[in-house]
């Protein structure tokens, strides 16, 4: 069963993740968290720190990774993220 994003909070810098029919719910937070989406069973976080990290969302390992501040892109091809909300 995948996760999926329950809310994003840039205040907390957390990603907020479930698993749809079941109480477990994760918190992943990284430093300047502002945007978020699922892609390939990984969850990618947006950074204001100009940082692309990349979570396994079961065991919480990450992996950081410069992206394009100037352009708000990263520099590895994903999906669309979600606007913080």
């Amino acid at each position: 069963m995948n996760w999926i994003i329950d809310r994003i909070s840039a205040s907390e810098e957390a990603v907020y993740l479930s698993k749809p029919g079941l109480t477990i719910t994760r918190k992943i937070s990284v430093p300047g968290a502002v945007k978020a989406c699922l892609a390939s069973g990984k969850l990618l976080i947006w950074a204001s720190t100009g940082y692309l990290w990349e979570v396994d969302p079961a065991s919480g390992h990450r992996k950081r990774r410069a992206f394009e501040k100037t352009l708000g892109e990263p520099t590895t091809s994903v999906t669309e993220p979600l606007p913080v909300s």
